[in-house]
This record gives C-alpha cells, sequence and structure tokens, in this order.
C-alpha cells in the first residue's frame, strides 16, 4: 500500500507545483497619502541602473513572483504601479527565482 500511497502524495504535489500564480504586490511609503492614477502602464518608464532627472518623489514598491518570464513580470509592475499613482519603475531587480521587485516613483 505505501508504493501506491507515495506515488499518489507525488503526483498531487507535482500537479498543485504546477499552478501557483503569479503574485504582485504594492507596498506604500506612507499610509497617509494615495495617489490617483494619471500614467497609464504602458507609459509608466523604467529605471533599472539610474534614476531619472526629472524630480520626483518615491511613493511605494511593488514586487512580482513568480514567473520565468521577466517580461510579463515588469508588465505587471507597470500596471500596479499606474493604478497607485506612479509615473515611474526605479532600481527595477529581477532575481534567480523568477520574482522582480522595483521603487515606485510620482513626478513632481
Amino acid at each position: 500500500m505505501k508504493p501506491k500511497s507515495s506515488l499518489f502524495s507525488f503526483v498531487a504535489l507535482l500537479t498543485l507545483s504546477a499552478c501557483v500564480s503569479t503574485r504582485i504586490q504594492f507596498s506604500p511609503t506612507s499610509m497617509q497619502q494615495t495617489f490617483s492614477e494619471r500614467t497609464s502602464p504602458q507609459k509608466i518608464e523604467l529605471y533599472q541602473s539610474q534614476a531619472p532627472t526629472k524630480r520626483f518623489m518615491e511613493i511605494g514598491y511593488v514586487n512580482a513572483c513568480c514567473s520565468s518570464d521577466s517580461n510579463s513580470l515588469i508588465d505587471l509592475l507597470k500596471e500596479k504601479a499606474s493604478e497607485n499613482g506612479g509615473d515611474a519603475l526605479i532600481s527595477i531587480q529581477v532575481n534567480a527565482l523568477g520574482g522582480v521587485t522595483a521603487s515606485v516613483i510620482r513626478y513632481l
């Protein structure tokens, strides 16, 4: 009986691990301020290793996990940044585990 139950457990675990969904989260830098959307997701600017020359304030952080397609995760970050009033993403980091993080900024 044990080999069948072990096989069943293995198949169940394999099936469940294939159903992991992509998660995205926005964390504001201040709970006292909220911003309305003003930049569409397609126009959110991306800065990986440099900061924009325009004056800005950091309004939060976004992270998305877990996918092997970092471009689709960045698109999700842009959507979340737009929903929360961001104009650009800076300090974008892609990790080996399939996650992407960035700071959300709003131009002044």
